[in-house]
């Protein structure tokens, strides 16, 4: 790479005082997310009315992550949606639309509650967070089971069991 990271032959074309150029000639695959986006949808603006329980109504949603465009969204829900956090999935963009087009996928739950604002976390991350399998199950120890005095006293552990606490790893750590 050149001055400022550019190829040489983009370089020498800037030095030259040509602007390279170029032309997008076709798509061949879109990267939508394939678990969709978490979203809310737009409230209605001053004069707007709020659409109608039942009635098929075209509305927006903004996805959480505000890096993606409004999505617009065909739904007979929207007036019971309109405080919660939802996820939608796109479908496609059309070349004269300001907004992709998408469907309703799930509810999450209501904006601002803890465990629904975390499952938008984990969603928007790509972090799993489905149910374990009976495989895992089968590695716990068997129930009830608790701490017990032996355990305390060996050196180098201490009881944080108080504390809500979260470990970030690396895929394939083992050594938790």
């Amino acid at each position: 790479a050149a001055e400022g990271g550019l190829p040489a032959s983009a370089a020498a074309a800037l030095a030259a005082g040509k602007l390279p150029t170029g032309r997008v000639v076709g798509i061949i695959r879109r990267n939508w997310r394939a678990r969709g986006y978490a979203a809310s949808l737009k409230p209605p603006g001053p004069g707007q009315k709020a659409p109608k329980s039942g009635v098929t109504a075209n509305v927006l949603v903004i996805p959480v992550d505000r890096r993606y465009p409004a999505i617009r969204i065909a739904t007979r829900q929207a007036d019971t949606l309109m405080d919660k956090r939802i996820v939608v999935a796109v479908d496609g963009w059309e070349a004269d639309s300001t907004h992709p087009a998408g469907h309703y996928v799930r509810t999450l739950g209501t904006i601002g509650d803890k465990d629904v604002e975390t499952e938008v976390i984990l969603l928007e991350h790509d972090i799993p967070a489905a149910p374990f399998t009976q495989a895992v199950h089968d590695c716990v120890p068997e129930q009830p089971w608790s701490v017990t005095p032996a355990d305390l006293e060996e050196p180098g552990r201490e009881d944080l069991r108080h504390l809500p606490i979260c470990s970030v790893d690396p895929p394939g750590c083992k050594d938790i």
